[in-house]
């Protein structure tokens, strides 16, 4: 596994728990600084992933969370496996 599956693996992994610090200000936690080109990425693979806007006093930025439609959870679960046999890039 490379270092761009093996952070799009962490990101989905996050996802999927529903971590609340999936955003581009948390990117060395998914071994990433561009944490936003691995969600357009996973979007392409058909993840149905939700942006919402945080806004602080001076700035705002994106959270990402994993819509919870059967469909679109067992599609992540497909992707982990498919990034873990090298079938993904």
């Amino acid at each position: 596994m490379n270092r761009t599956q093996l952070s799009r693996r962490l990101i989905v992994e996050a996802l999927l728990r529903g971590d609340s610090d999936v955003t581009a200000l948390n990117g060395m936690k998914f071994l990433t600084t561009r944490i936003t080109n691995h969600i357009v990425e996973l979007r392409k693979m058909e993840l149905d992933i939700e942006t919402k806007i945080i806004k602080t006093k001076n700035s705002s930025y994106g959270a990402y969370y994993l819509k919870g439609r059967e469909e679109n959870i067992s599609r992540a679960y497909e992707i982990l496996e498919a990034l873990q046999d090298d079938e993904v890039a």
